[in-house]
């Protein structure tokens, strides 16, 4: 079975990712990381097999965001190698990934802080 990272329900509106593995399903997003895992540990560092924690979640998604801000800033990072990957062709797929983690941590973090 393929790993799967997912939000936990929502009632927000956010405009889905258009990733390879995404499937929303009543406000729950859900991504198959196989398709991502080795970009994903190669610019990150973060192997996500198995169930990742929360903490290492942030940590994808923090450094796939700085590795976006080096891209455009220096034109220049490991997230550019866009022929190595087979399912990452562009800096728009990066930015989807990278939205993907944004509200995965916004959803389980930030959204259960504000009900307790």
């Amino acid at each position: 079975m393929s790993p799967h990272i997912q939000t936990e329900p929502s009632s927000d509106r956010r405009e889905p990712p258009s990733l390879i593995g995404f499937e929303n399903h009543d406000g729950i997003w859900q991504l198959d990381t196989e398709y991502y895992r080795s970009f994903i540990e190669d610019v990150t560092g973060i192997n996500l097999h198995g169930t990742p924690s929360i903490h290492e979640i942030k940590l994808v998604q923090g450094r796939l965001e700085g590795c976006l801000e080096a891209y455009e800033r220096d034109g220049d990072c490991t997230c550019q190698n866009f022929g190595e990957y087979e399912h990452v062709d562009s800096v728009e797929t990066v930015h989807e990934l990278a939205r993907f983690f944004r509200v995965v941590v916004a959803v389980r973090i930030e959204d259960t802080e504000l009900t307790h």
